[in-house]
């Protein structure tokens, strides 16, 4: 089995969000989430992907922001509330914080490989030109 890459950023920071307890603030753990998702689609932008607005091109004319910077800015953001919520489920399981981040990354890890695997070849990523 290989080992993608950008799986285990995601799982990387997404188990150490997990792994820092209640010491650091929610924002702190939102932005390592959202760099963390940000990193795995720069290596491979297969891979989970809870929310992502895909504007039409016109919105460049108007607001002079470019579609993928929107696509991947909501993917990121997306990407770090659903793992504050289901890290917020987890902490009220009294789990150890370590083997809440072991759980969290293999989870993530896991799902990432499997939505990588089931996405047909030759879809070509919204993100890039």
């Amino acid at each position: 089995m290989q080992i993608r890459q950008s799986s285990l950023v995601r799982a990387s920071g997404a188990a150490l969000a997990a792994a820092v307890d209640g010491r650091a603030p929610r924002v702190l753990r939102a932005v390592l989430l959202a760099g963390s998702d940000l990193a795995a689609r720069r290596i491979d932008p297969v891979g989970l992907q809870p929310l992502a607005i895909s504007p039409s091109a016109d919105i460049e004319l108007l607001v002079s922001v470019k579609p993928d910077v929107v696509t991947t800015a909501t993917g990121a953001a997306s990407w770090a509330a659903l793992n504050l919520l289901v890290d917020a489920g987890l902490r009220r399981t009294r789990l150890l914080a370590l083997l809440r981040a072991a759980v969290v990354g293999a989870t993530v890890y896991a799902a990432d490989v499997a939505v990588s695997q089931a996405q047909p070849p030759g879809l070509v990523d919204p993100t890039s030109d």
